[in-house]
């Protein structure tokens, strides 16, 4: 019980920032702790309200209003019904990559699942780092947020046995490098960006250079993805997007 005063506390907060921010809420959101999730938190949008489930160690942790800020981006961007969080149009899209391309492997499927969220927290992301801006005093400063983005940098390649599996796990962490350094570039945190670049840099030079060329792109994508656009660019820009990485994984 008192866990969860203690989280409906944070989330009045992160509330009332994203208000003040020019990010209103319009719907009810219910915040629920779980002790055992693995990862800080998600969110669930209900037909009758939206959820917020933050793990337990997060709860604990400083940066528990700055990951409910987030997952309150993502409630935003559903209530303004923009084409990233258009969930009809992302799992037709996940589906027709899936069914075209014959991916049936769970850490393949859970791939594609990441290369979505990855472009739907980039967006979530837009709006956290306004709200983050105005509210440095009591969520920390941009160059923490910074650091924080860039301790997700990883600079090892995927360990395992299977050269198919393998190839799509480098490109899983390629993916994530590239998520990072989009986003400081994104909000302009050019410190912590030109470090991340760094290690992506480590990482590059360890796989294989056939991969290893097409970072580039993908992190163009995410750089340039624009604000305002329609559920149809969007939908073929994902499309192109996804095919792209299929291309380098299946060859």
């Amino acid at each position: 019980m008192r866990r969860s005063k203690i989280l409906n506390g944070k989330a009045d907060n992160a509330l009332r920032m994203m208000n003040n921010a020019g990010f209103r809420i319009k719907g009810p959101v219910r915040f629920v702790v779980d002790e055992k999730l693995p990862f800080m938190g998600y969110t669930m949008d209900q037909e009758q309200e939206h959820s917020i489930v933050v793990a337990g160690k997060a709860l604990s942790s400083g940066m528990i209003e700055g990951l409910l800020v987030h997952e309150l981006s993502h409630i935003y961007r559903t209530e303004t019904n923009h084409p990233s969080h258009n969930h009809t149009l992302l799992n037709g899209v996940a589906a027709q990559i899936a069914a075209k391309s014959k991916i049936h492997a769970r850490y393949q499927v859970k791939i594609l699942q990441e290369i979505v969220n990855h472009v739907q927290d980039l967006y979530a992301d837009d709006i956290s780092f306004q709200v983050f801006a105005k509210n440095q005093t009591r969520l920390g400063s941009l160059d923490q947020i910074g650091e924080f983005f860039l301790s997700w940098t990883r600079t090892e390649p995927a360990q395992s046995r299977n050269r198919k599996m393998k190839v799509w796990l480098d490109l899983s962490v390629m993916l994530n490098n590239a998520f990072v350094i989009s986003n400081l570039e994104r909000h302009q945190i050019r410190h912590f960006e030109q470090e991340a670049i760094r290690a992506n840099q480590v990482f590059l030079s360890k796989i294989d250079s056939n991969l290893s060329e097409s970072s580039a792109h993908f992190r163009t994508f995410m750089t340039n993805l624009k604000e305002e656009i329609s559920e149809h660019e969007f939908k073929q820009q994902l499309l192109k997007y996804m095919n792209s990485f299929i291309q380098l994984a299946v060859s």
